[in-house]
This record gives C-alpha cells, sequence and structure tokens, in this order.
C-alpha cells in the first residue's frame, strides 16, 4: 500500500480506540461481533477517505535469439532413432529455417554416394531409408540451395538384428513362401523349428539355429519353449484351440497366413495375434526388393514377438554430441556399482558414474569428446560425435527474458463502500434489538 501519511494513519488509529473503548464499556452481549464490526466499520471509512493504492511487479517480456546459431540459416531441428533393427526405416525428421523470403531450400539425404531420398522445404521436412547394411553406419545429410550447399551434416545409425527369437513355423503344405521366410531368419540369426505336414498326421520338420524337438503333437510344455508360432489357415482349423489358449494365457505371439475376411471372423479382439493376407512376399526378394521384404516381416515379427529384456543402456545430453562439449551420460544397469569407460580409436577414457538419488538403477556421469566419430561405451552402445563447428543453426530457439518494474494502482472504493454500510447496517439492528 501507499499513499498514507504516518498522520493519517494516526487519525484512523485514534478513532478505531475510542469506538473500541466506547463498545467495551457498555459490555453488551454480543460484545465480540461488535467489535469486530466497529473494526471493519473503521477501515472501511479510511478507505472511502484516505487516497489507497496497491504497488505490484510488472515484468516486461523482451523475445531474443539463443543457443549457438551463428549462420544465417540452416537446421533448427533434427531427430531419429540412432539404433535400429535389420528392415527398420530411417526416418529422419527436423526443420529449416531460412532467411526472409530464402524460399524452398532442397534437402539430400545420401548414404554411400548415392542420394537415396530428398525433399524441399521452407520449414518442416522428413527424409528416410531402410538401411541396406548391418552395423555402423553414416549417412550424410545436405541442404543445398541453387548450386551451393549450405549446410551437410553426419546421420549415423547403427542398425543390428532383432534380439534372437525362438520362431515355430506351422505349414499346412510346402511352398515358397516359408523356403524364403526361414532362410531369412537363419540369416538374421533367429532360431526356426519348422512343421510341414505332407500328409495326414506326418509332417516334414527342420530345424535352424536350434536342437531338434518333437513337432507332431502341440502341446503346452512345446508351446512355451517359443515366442512366435506362424502358422496358416488350415493349421488354424486343427490346432486353434491350442494356440489361442497360448496367447492368451502364456502371451506367446501368433503370426497368421490367412485371407482378412476369415480374420475378421476368427480373431476378432485377441491379443498378440498379428495377420497377414499375403502368402507370396517371396515375390519381392525374387525381384530384388530385399529391404521391402526385410521390413515386412521385421514389423510382423517385432509386434507378435514376447518383450525381450534388455541389459544396460545410455542415454546423453545434448543428443548431438560435439568434439570439447560436455555430455551428460545417463547408464541405466543393474549392477551394483558400475564403471564407465568410453573407448574412442583405441583411447579409453574412465567416465565415473553417480547413484541416482531416487532410482538405485540409473547412474549419471560427464564425458568431454576429444575427438568426432564413434565412441564405444562399456561393449554396450556406441556414440558419435560431430566435429565442433557442425550443426551451426542446431539449438536455436526463441527465449524470453523478464525484466520486473513496479506500478501502483488504486484500490477500487467499491468495496470499501460495501464494506462500511454492512457494518453500520449490523450495529445499528443489533443496537436496536438488544
Amino acid at each position: 500500500m501507499s499513499g498514507i501519511n504516518d498522520i493519517e494513519i494516526l487519525l484512523c488509529g485514534g478513532l478505531l480506540g475510542f469506538l473500541v473503548w466506547k463498545e467495551v464499556r457498555a459490555a453488551r452481549t454480543r460484545l465480540w461481533w461488535r467489535l469486530i464490526a466497529t473494526v471493519i466499520a473503521v477501515a472501511a471509512l479510511a478507505g472511502m477517505i484516505l487516497p489507497l493504492s496497491l504497488r505490484h511487479r510488472a515484468k516486461e517480456v523482451h523475445r531474443v535469439l539463443s543457443g549457438p546459431f551463428k549462420a544465417a540459416e540452416g537446421i533448427v531441428r533434427i531427430e531419429w532413432r540412432r539404433r535400429l533393427y535389420t528392415g527398420e526405416r530411417l526416418k529422419i525428421d527436423g526443420r529449416w529455417e531460412g532467411q526472409p523470403g530464402s524460399g524452398p531450400v532442397k534437402l539430400i539425404l545420401m548414404g554411400f554416394g548415392t542420394a537415396v531420398d530428398s525433399v524441399r522445404t521452407t520449414g518442416e521436412f522428413s527424409l528416410g531409408v531402410v538401411p541396406a547394411q548391418t552395423g555402423k553406419a553414416v549417412y550424410r545429410l545436405a541442404a543445398v540451395s541453387g548450386q551451393d550447399t549450405i549446410e551437410q551434416e553426419a546421420i549415423p545409425v547403427e542398425v543390428g538384428h532383432e534380439p534372437p527369437m525362438k520362431i515355430l513355423i506351422l505349414a499346412a503344405s510346402p511352398d515358397f513362401e516359408n523356403v524364403f521366410l526361414v532362410n531369412w531368419l537363419a540369416k538374421n540369426g533367429q532360431q526356426v523349428a519348422v512343421r510341414t505336414a505332407v500328409s495326414r498326421d506326418k509332417y516334414q520338420t527342420s530345424y535352424v539355429n536350434m536342437k531338434p524337438r518333437p513337432l507332431g503333437w502341440l502341446t503346452r510344455a512345446l508351446l512355451d519353449e517359443f515366442d512366435v508360432v506362424i502358422a496358416d489357415e488350415a493349421v488354424m482349423e486343427l490346432d486353434g484351440s491350442v494356440l489361442r489358449r497360448e496367447v492368451k494365457e502364456k502371451g506367446i505371439g501368433l503370426i497368421v497366413r490367412m485371407d482378412s475376411v476369415r480374420i475378421r471372423k476368427t480373431l476378432s479382439g485377441m491379443e498378440k495375434v498379428v495377420y497377414t493376407a499375403l502368402d507370396t512376399t517371396y515375390v519381392r526378394m525374387m525381384t530384388g526388393q530385399s529391404a521391402g521384404y526385410a521390413t515386412y516381416w521385421a514389423d510382423l515379427l517385432r509386434r507378435a514377438g514376447r518383450p525381450v529384456a534388455s541389459g544396460e543402456s545410455w542415454e546423453w545430453e545434448p543428443a548431438e554430441p560435439r568434439v570439447g562439449e560436455e555430455v551428460r551420460m545417463t547408464l541405466q544397469s543393474g549392477e551394483a556399482a558400475p564403471q564407465g569407460v568410453m573407448v574412442q580409436d583405441g583411447r579409453v577414457v574412465s567416465v565415473y558414474l553417480a547413484e541416482d538419488a531416487v532410482l538405485p538403477f540409473v547412474w549419471h556421469g560427464r564425458y568431454w569428446p576429444e575427438e568426432a566419430g564413434w565412441v564405444r561405451m562399456n561393449d554396450s552402445g556406441w556414440m558419435y560425435v560431430w566435429p565442433r563447428e557442425s550443426w551451426p543453426a542446431l539449438g536455436r530457439q526463441d527465449r524470453f527474458t523478464k525484466t520486473d518494474r513496479v506500478e501502483s494502482e488504486p484500490v477500487p472504493k467499491y468495496w470499501m463502500y460495501t464494506a462500511f454500510l454492512l457494518s453500520i447496517f449490523f450495529l445499528w439492528v443489533e443496537k436496536k434489538f438488544s
């Protein structure tokens, strides 16, 4: 509050004291209620007469540009998955920000010296490709305007095989689809058992990357050994009840090769069941579309398979670490006291890890990379480090600064009038009927 001097405070205080003394001397039955009403009346009267104002802090907001942004234009946001499984698509999403009126820019994704995707944009963009190789790879993302390359950055990705699964294939008859599928699964390190009907109650069996076992009768004990079952429609007619029970009770994955009309009638609402109405996907392999074939079957197996328990996992910030900059590392591990070991080009750097204050399986550390390139982390993952001048526009964002400013505004008088009238009315009524 402001606008009141000491004399005015003394006058109001004297008036209040006199009225309170008068009420106490009268010693009425509802003394406390009359005292409260008297205080309110005097305060409201002071508020009507005296120039009261309320001081508060007003914040002035200023919009400024922050981040390591030196170039006039560039990629200001970028994201993609750093680890993929065979057949998964590398999908790159981001945002380009150019100079006012500069028009669209062409973004080109290059892999092994060849353009694999491109797009023209003035803002948001999305690019992608299905990597044909496994292991570590570095793609290139270039921004081209006319004949000029404005920006060119590395897009590292690590492609690995799916975690090994035990897969049981139940075929009603021999066909090329299963032949190609078994070969692809074996190439990707999966464990496969195949049971193919050759006549009534007679089967041909084969095994890849696993020991032979009896497959003639589908029992709970047998199905518990597998993560996914791939079955033909005709097999479901004979053994469907057993397979459905395992899906519901044990969480085994089921991929059914059957027509979509039958699926809507038979498998509606079931869990962990994936279907495919395509029984000639091997044609893709024969026509050189191996990436599309891998993507299709990898996606089906990933949807149907049991969850696989993961070991230790790393996260780091910033997501695009650069040479000489601090990288905040986070490790999730079941070990009691894990060590942080970074290896780059044969050079080993130890990172001290401190246990999280809340989660006992989470550990934090700091790392300062000295060179660009791949860094191995505890033999359990890879991190890519960019040169210091990379991503000049990345992280550019609008930041707001606030400046405090003291302002005064008058207190509304209608509250004072209302409080004064109510308190005086109460005192009059109480005196009249007491």
